[in-house]
């Protein structure tokens, strides 16, 4: 086949615009052992697609059937006792873990952690404040460090842009 027609019919087949015909065309392209080494990547997709095509399913048509017509007949299957207890062992994990999620939140929010947390308090607002100050100073400090860094990167970048240019 032609090089420049498998590459339109790819053109057309990623596009979602081939036929029936064209794409079965381009299996049997990408099947053969004539693939150009540019083109080798798509030939394990079709290949791909050609095995997937030939696997034929393992539901007979006679237990399909057989299946269809319990259901019109209101004849429960087997699964759904396993079914019923998937759904009840689901909810009662859930369950399980909000009783123990709120167990240890209670424990968590006892009197002896409040104690501890009220251990860790300013006993002044001046004293808070200029806790608050220092941590704030600090930040300051190394957001100016980021800046300073920024500027590098930006000075790279117009460096690059000038190279493109």
């Amino acid at each position: 086949m032609e090089y420049s027609r498998i590459k339109a019919l790819l053109e057309k087949y990623w596009e979602a615009e081939t036929s029936l015909e064209e794409e079965s065309e381009l299996k049997t392209f990408f099947n053969s052992d004539a693939v150009p080494n540019d083109l080798e990547e798509y030939k394990y997709l079709f290949v791909y697609f050609s095995e997937e095509q030939k696997k034929v399913s393992t539901i007979k048509d006679e237990e399909l059937l057989g299946f269809i017509e319990k259901q019109e007949q209101g004849e429960a299957p087997t699964k759904m006792v396993s079914m019923w207890y998937s759904n009840y062992s689901k909810i009662a994990a859930v369950l399980l873990f909000l009783v123990v999620a709120t167990f240890f939140i209670n424990k968590e929010l006892s009197d002896e952690n409040i104690e501890r947390f009220n251990k860790e308090t300013f006993e002044t607002p001046e004293e808070a404040f200029a806790e608050t100050k220092k941590a704030l100073q600090m930040l300051s400090k190394n957001l100016g460090k980021g800046k300073k860094e920024a500027k590098k990167i930006a000075v790279f970048n117009k460096a690059q842009e000038e190279i493109k240019n």
